[in-house]
């Protein structure tokens, strides 16, 4: 007999058979069950722990895995962005410096188109100053006919082929 089974029997005689002394000696006589029982249940709870831990690592590492490739995937699409970005903004300086040209060869047109309205104005007056004087052509053309009529009178009178 051990020490165990010796004190449950000689605790429960010296307290006598009342229910405080049965509850001790079976508290201690059970204590070892209890013990072996947590043991018990701290090993499954730890295999329970372990499959957990395995079971949302696995879950982390394809969430990790999916991230990684839609980082991958953002990255490429920056990249292309920054790309467009520097395209744009280099057709945005070649834009501006034609403009500038443009404006430079506006400004040469606007003197040429000046020197033009200067010379279709004075055109403008000399056609003016022409239709004027075309406008005394008849005037003109009936005074001769006056003065050749005059003349041929003149004329006939004296050179004596009248008479």
């Amino acid at each position: 007999m051990g020490l165990g089974e010796i004190l449950a029997i000689l605790i429960p005689s010296a307290l006598g058979a009342g229910g405080l002394g049965a509850v001790i000696v079976t508290a201690i006589a059970n204590r070892r069950k209890v013990k072996a029982e947590s043991e018990k249940l701290d090993a499954e709870s730890e295999k329970i722990a372990a499959e957990c831990m395995a079971v949302l690592a696995e879950a982390y590492e394809k969430r990790m895995t999916a991230m990684l490739t839609s980082i991958e995937r953002l990255d490429k699409q920056v990249e292309e962005l920054k790309n467009d970005k520097q395209v744009s903004e280099d057709t945005i300086v070649t834009l501006k410096r034609e403009n500038a040209e443009l404006k430079i060869q506006v400004t040469g047109y606007a003197a040429d188109v000046d020197k033009l309205t200067k010379t279709l104005k004075d055109r403008d007056k000399r056609i003016v100053e022409l239709e004027k004087q075309v406008a005394e052509i008849p005037a003109l053309e009936r005074q001769i006919a006056d003065l050749s009529a005059r003349l041929d009178e003149l004329h006939g009178g004296n050179d004596g082929t009248a008479a």
